[in-house]
């Protein structure tokens, strides 16, 4: 066996005009005796309008249990002077071996813009460091411009902690304060913390 692996990542950035991806999926990532870190999603239209993802966006599991540490990837869309919108997204599990895990976040950031929206599931992977020391999982954060946040499902991934470490499951921030409203037309669930 060997020590550490690493899944690409995937960064999608426009200029001055629209971001526009599909499907996007990263790898998963098993280490040997080292870490395991999957690759995040980096959906940037900073310098430009729209930030759009029509379909899956998911990054890959992250196991490190042989190992140390894992992490799995995060998913990142910022929007210009538009709209940040995606469908589905999900992070992937992560499960440490002596070390820590930790799932990757969501952030969908429409701050210099209009309208943040999810119409489908927002999902971050579990965190499994019961062999090691600490779990988190990932955060989801939404965050409008001028004009809405609008999401449907909304879940963060459970933590169970090792027996020296801390368990932390992920929150999830619905943020319109530069804008109008802030909706979740279904369930918000954050994910259990297990330290016992």
């Amino acid at each position: 066996a060997g020590t550490t692996a690493q899944s690409g990542a995937i960064t999608v950035t426009s200029g001055t005009g629209n971001l526009s991806v599909a499907d996007a999926t990263t790898g998963d990532a098993t280490g040997g005796t080292g870490t395991a870190t999957s690759g995040a999603i980096l959906l940037d239209a900073a310098l430009g309008v729209d930030a759009t993802a029509s379909a899956l966006l998911t990054t890959g599991l992250a196991d490190a249990s042989a190992g140390t540490t894992a992490q799995s990837g995060s998913i990142t869309v910022t929007s210009g002077t538009g709209n940040a919108s995606v469908a589905d997204a999900t992070t992937g599990d992560a499960t440490g071996g002596t070390g820590t895990a930790t799932s990757g976040s969501i952030v969908l950031d429409a701050s210099a813009g209009v309208d943040a929206t999810a119409s489908a599931l927002l999902t971050t992977g579990l965190a499994d460091a019961a062999l090691g020391t600490t779990a988190l999982s990932g955060s989801i954060t939404v965050t409008s411009g001028t004009g809405n946040v609008s999401v449907a499902d909304a879940t963060t991934g459970d933590a169970t902690a090792g027996a020296t470490g801390t368990a932390t499951s992920g929150s999830i921030t619905l943020d319109a304060t530069l804008g109008v409203d802030a909706t979740a037309s279904a369930l918000l669930t954050t994910g259990l913390a297990d330290a016992a």
